[in-house]
Parts: C-alpha cells; sequence; structure tokens
C-alpha cells in the first residue's frame, strides 16, 4: 500500500495520517509536490515518499538531497536526476518511478518512448527503476471501460519493457477508485489517498 498524503493529507494533516498509515502498515507515501515530500522528511517520517506529479529541474537537488522519490516521464528529466545525484555525490542508485501516460494526458512518457527511459534509467549507474505507473483518469465513473482501456495501454507498455530484458521493481496503477473497484487493476502496489 502506498498511502497519498498530498494536499495535507486532503486536509487532515499530512504528518499525522502518514505516521498512523504507516504504523497500520502502509510501505510507501506519496504526495503531490516536493515541497509536501519535505515537510515530511522534516517531521523525521523515514520511509520511502513518492512525488506523483511533474517536478520542476530547479527541485531536484532537494528531492534527491531528502531522498524523495520521483517520477520520470522523458529522457531530459532522467538524465538532470542522475546529474544531481553525482553533484550531490550519492551513495547508491536514485529510485525514479517511470510515469506512463496512458490516456489522461496530463503528465508521463507516451508509451511508444517508455523502452527507451526505462532503458536509459535502467543502463545509468547513478539511478534505479524503483516502479512504473500511470494514473486512472475515470475510475471512479460508473463506466469502467475508459479505465481498462488505460490499464490495456499501460500494460503494453511494461510488455515492451520486460521483453527488452528491464525489470521494473513494482508496477502501481490503481489509485482509490480503482483499488476499491476491482483486484484487477491493484499490481504490485496501491495508491490509496481520498478514500
Amino acid at each position: 500500500v502506498m498511502a497519498v498524503v498530498k494536499a495535507n493529507a486532503y486536509g487532515h494533516g499530512a504528518i499525522a495520517v502518514a505516521r498512523e498509515a504507516l504504523a497500520a502498515g502502509a510501505d510507501q507515501l506519496a504526495v503531490a509536490t516536493v515541497d509536501e515530500g519535505v515537510q515530511l522528511r522534516n517531521a523525521g517520517v523515514k520511509p520511502p515518499i513518492l512525488v506523483l506529479g511533474p517536478v520542476d529541474e530547479t527541485e531536484i537537488d532537494l528531492a534527491v538531497g531528502r531522498s524523495i522519490e520521483l517520477p520520470v516521464a522523458s529522457l531530459a528529466f532522467a538524465a538532470a536526476v542522475a546529474e544531481a545525484a553525482e553533484q550531490i555525490g550519492v551513495s547508491s542508485p536514485v529510485p525514479v518511478h517511470l510515469k506512463v501516460d496512458s490516456g489522461m494526458h496530463r503528465y508521463g512518457v507516451e508509451p511508444e518512448q517508455a523502452v527507451a527511459l526505462a532503458a536509459f534509467v535502467q543502463q545509468h549507474p547513478l539511478l534505479r527503476l524503483r516502479g512504473a505507473f500511470t494514473h486512472f483518469a475515470r475510475a471512479d465513473e460508473p463506466d469502467e471501460a475508459p479505465t481498462e482501456d488505460q490499464d490495456e495501454v499501460l500494460e503494453a507498455a511494461l510488455g515492451r519493457i520486460r521483453s527488452s530484458g528491464i525489470d521494473v521493481e513494482v508496477v502501481h496503477s490503481a489509485n482509490s477508485a480503482a483499488t476499491i473497484r476491482s483486484h484487477r487493476f491493484h499490481r504490485g502496489m496501491v495508491r490509496l489517498g481520498i478514500a
């Protein structure tokens, strides 16, 4: 379980909710911005924290320095993360999550370019392909077809990545609505937030 505590845990207090979620067995946390992740780190929260949304390149150093996991959706951004890791002098590869645009069209690598990006991350000595994910745009609607369509796009991209000999540690696509809707969308990890 990845507990999503963005927007101050939807107004409930990110630090308190993060601590309770972790105490209850959550494996990881997710936030919307680097600043939200830094607030958790400043409060002593140690487990992995992933930023779900796009990150400005000016924030990479801060995120890498505070061990906040970042989404990558382009070769240029992945290279910038690696450069920051080199400048900081990290002791182990920086974990990143490949964000695939499966149809929401907000942020993510195009599915056809996912293999090249995953290969870049896997081959770079300062990067670690910790995960791959997408976001379902309409999982809370009665019609399940759009979510199934996005799931198929993600699965096809993952198939090409795996066929290229690239291992992804954890795949996560199910937001709160998809987690509740069906086990079919659970994959390796679910992201529970607003639920």
